[in-house]
């Protein structure tokens, strides 16, 4: 616990830069569903299907 109070400001940097890198990386998801169109189950299946498989 000493360790963890005594690195705080550290361990807060890294955090707020893996939360950066994160948000700057990651993939556009919006762009992705418009270049890969509809997805959805086909018609003649069921939700009850979709679960247990």
């Amino acid at each position: 616990m000493k360790t963890i109070l005594k690195f705080r400001w550290i361990i807060s940097i890294i955090v707020v830069i893996a939360i950066a890198c994160s948000i700057i990386f990651a993939p556009n998801l919006a762009q992705l569903a418009n270049d890969k169109g509809s997805i959805a189950p086909p018609k003649d299946t069921t939700s009850e299907h979709m679960i247990r498989n």
